[in-house]
């Protein structure tokens, strides 16, 4: 819904915003803002009748949309619902639990109140509390004491590795474009306020930054908006989830079908078209296994099995060939191949983090719909191996000078392996599982790739625990074989139906007979 109207009526004494392009945009965020569950900010700004208070709402917005911008922030909630005295934001980083507070002291005429005040920031800075940035905002209080709670926020953040020091407050651009929008009749203004420049002068307008604009695509960040909002209603308890993760798994998949190619690519190297294409889809990778992960442990019953079974159909579709295709060649469709086949593995990894072992089980034993383009007569299903991938175009991109590497998908997939919930060893344990599901499930072929990458002696917590007997419990729901001695015999005959003997290129062992730890299954009552 449009709030120009309700934006004029609040913002009397910030002309600037009347100007038709500002309104505009302030308007589509606060459209954004709603459509991403932020309803409390946006009507708490468009309620706001106070002069002083519409300065920390605007830039609330602003810290609102900065903080949704960032790939290192994670369950951005506004105002949480579940605190006496709640902050305006908490979030996490890594798992941690941060929150933020922007304050506004305003009319420090009175000498003793101000040096109260400076009093008080000094002890909060000596302090430094853990976890917790406070954001002071005064039309008074002199430059250098603010500068000291920015210098406080940009250390705290630094140590954090979001970035730089002024990376965290604002970008110089952003300062300028901020200051010009949300300048107020006295001259003065909310982010000049905190980086202490002087209210008369008056920067140039510069060029809005792109995660503050929210016509500037930016790859994926439409995605991970939809994501929070698809969280918020999660964690809160929300009507409507369905919608919301069927808006978020839309963007994911759009974003990924704009990247298939269509028309024959003017490169002059394929594998380096191969491997751009692959490094901007990994983003989207990222926000399939934060579903994943929130999901499968957020939502009861079915509703995530069966979302999750629709997304996958939608997903092996990628690396098809799109169907307006009459002229192509394959090498066109490594890229979605290994992207398809790399967010496969994560999300068998994700899975098996959170113990969902019914949501394997149903991934394993679904037959998926195939996409026109790759039905051959009346076959129109496949199973899990459909999400095998695979591209040799890589090897000219990747392989080390002179030599030539086993799986170029799988050296990428290493390359990627940046995420701390999921380390590379968990997406090597991923597909070990689905190699013994393709062991143990008839007209599947599965070669392990990242298990090149797999040491001598190494060790995966699944099949390892699996010598007891509750654990190894856990391990037949996947498989569907409560038997130990059934699945080892199951699992000897499909070494033998994939010709698992051939495959020379693993040195340490060729029939992962050890690494699946197959001997000692279900050995411990």
């Amino acid at each position: 819904m449009p709030y120009k109207k309700r934006i004029k009526n609040v913002a009397a004494n910030f002309p600037g915003l009347m100007d038709s392009d500002r309104l505009d945009l302030l308007n589509s965020q606060l459209i954004d803002l709603q459509k991403q569950g932020y309803n409390k900010l946006v009507e708490n700004f468009l309620s706001n009748k106070n002069q002083y208070t519409i300065r920390p709402f605007l830039f609330e917005i602003y810290l609102c949309r900065w903080l949704l911008s960032q790939n290192k922030i994670r369950d951005v909630i506004y105002e949480p619902d579940d605190m006496d005295r709640p902050p305006e934001f908490v979030f996490k980083i890594d798992d941690k639990i941060f929150q933020i507070e922007a304050k506004v002291i305003t009319q420090l005429i009175n000498e003793t109140i101000k040096k109260k005040l400076v009093s008080q920031i000094n002890r909060r800075i000596s302090t430094k509390t853990n976890n917790v940035f406070e954001i002071w905002l005064s039309e008074n209080i002199e430059s250098k004491e603010i500068n000291k709670i920015v210098d406080w926020i940009a250390d705290e953040c630094t140590s954090l590795t979001i970035g730089n020091k002024r990376e965290f407050v604002l970008e110089e651009e952003t300062v300028a474009w901020i200051e010009a929008i949300y300048e107020s009749k006295s001259g003065g203004s909310v982010i000049r306020l905190i980086y202490g420049k002087p209210q008369h002068e008056k920067p140039k307008l510069g060029k809005p930054p792109a995660y503050i604009t929210s016509d500037v695509a930016i790859p994926t960040s439409h995605a991970l908006a939809k994501f929070n909002a698809l969280k918020q209603a999660i964690l809160q308890g929300k009507n409507g989830v369905p919608m919301y993760r069927r808006a978020f798994l839309d963007e994911c998949i759009e974003y990924a079908d704009d990247l298939r190619i269509r028309e024959r690519p003017n490169v002059e190297s394929l594998g380096e078209k191969v491997l751009e294409d692959t490094n901007k889809l990994k983003s989207v990778r990222d926000h399939v296994v934060d579903w994943v992960l929130l999901e499968s442990e957020a939502t009861s019953g079915n509703d995530f099995s069966e979302a999750l079974i629709e997304f996958l159909e939608r997903l092996r579709e990628l690396k098809s060939r799109p169907p307006e295709l009459n002229e192509w060649n394959d090498v066109w469709f490594e890229a979605h191949s290994v992207f398809v086949y790399e967010t496969f593995l994560y999300i068998i990894a994700s899975l098996i983090k959170t113990q969902s072992f019914e949501s394997l089980h149903e991934v394993f034993t679904t037959h998926y719909l195939l996409p026109n383009s790759d039905r051959q007569g009346e076959d129109a299903f496949d199973t899990f191996d459909g999400f095998y991938g695979y591209s040799e175009t890589l090897q000219s991109v990747l392989a080390p000078e002179k030599r030539k590497l086993y799986s170029p998908a799988a050296e990428l997939i290493k390359r990627h392996a940046d995420r701390k919930d999921l380390p590379f060893q968990s997406i090597i344990e991923a597909e070990l599982l689905v190699l013994m599901m393709s062991f143990l499930t008839p007209d599947t072929h599965w070669y392990p790739q990242t298990l090149h990458y797999a040491s001598y002696g190494s060790v995966f917590p699944l099949f390892l625990r699996a010598t007891q007997h509750k654990h190894f419990s856990k391990l037949a729901i996947v498989t569907g074989m409560e038997d130990a001695n059934k699945l080892r015999e199951t699992v000897k005959k499909g070494h033998e139906r994939l010709g698992v003997e051939h495959w020379h290129n693993f040195h340490y062992e060729r029939n992962f007979w050890r690494a699946m730890n197959m001997d000692k299954l279900d050995t411990l009552k």
